[in-house]
């Protein structure tokens, strides 16, 4: 299903987006640079699994059965103008005047769920309001490792913090500005632009990484230039 807001502008993806929360750097070294990120062994275990969830799919409606709601839409492309923004949400919950994106993760339910994961329930909100004209005030994200389901409630401050990243990642995209980024090193091993950006992470941390090696070192100054 494909609901839109015609456009002629080029959008960036809800994706895209994700990985801006999650590092700033990716949406540039993508849309500025025209580099795709190398394939980590990391990488390799999340097609594997996006395979095993093609296979899945009857089980995801079960799933959905969870949200206890008859309107469930599967696989909703949504394209808006106004956000310049496009995406394809995992399910959406219809119920009266309200419209409430779902997305299905294979992980176990966190604690805490990360920023990265909720600015992109949010933007899919903000993506049903906005091709639907619906009202968005919660979304679910159902955890498949144990079948968990967690309730967000979608704030109108959540939503206009939300916007402001599209912004911001807009303008770094516009402006072509190299973004600063706070990553912790441990979140750098497994990234697929490492060695552009972050070409040297430190001794003791190879070891979690497990496919790097460490630089060998010499006491000799040739040893050191080289």
């Amino acid at each position: 299903m494909f609901l839109s807001e015609s456009s002629s502008d080029e959008p960036l993806s809800v994706s895209d987006l994700k990985q801006f929360v999650y590092c700033p750097r990716i949406p540039y070294f993508m849309h500025i640079l025209g580099f795709r990120e190398r394939v980590t062994e990391c990488m390799k275990e999340g097609v594997e699994s996006e395979d095993r969830l093609v296979r899945l799919e009857e089980r995801r409606r079960k799933l959905a059965k969870k949200l206890n709601v008859n309107g469930k839409l599967f696989n909703v492309s949504l394209y808006s103008e106004r956000l310049g923004l496009f995406g394809l949400v995992d399910c959406v919950v219809v119920h009266g005047s309200e419209a409430s994106p779902v997305e299905f993760k294979s992980s176990s339910k966190p604690k805490k769920v990360s920023e990265n994961h909720l600015i992109q329930l949010v933007a899919y909100a903000l993506l049903l309001e906005s091709c639907m004209k619906k009202v968005s005030k919660k979304g679910y994200i159902i955890y498949e490792k144990h079948d968990e389901l967690l309730e967000v409630s979608i704030t109108e401050g959540l939503k206009r913090y939300t916007i402001k990243k599209i912004d911001e990642m807009k303008r770094v995209i516009a402006e072509e500005v190299f973004p600063e980024t706070k990553q912790p090193a441990s979140k750098c091993v497994s990234c697929g632009y490492r060695k552009l950006c972050q070409p040297y992470i430190p001794k003791s941390l190879y070891s979690f990484a497990g496919v790097y090696k460490a630089p060998r070192r010499t006491d000799t100054s040739e040893g050191a230039a080289e």
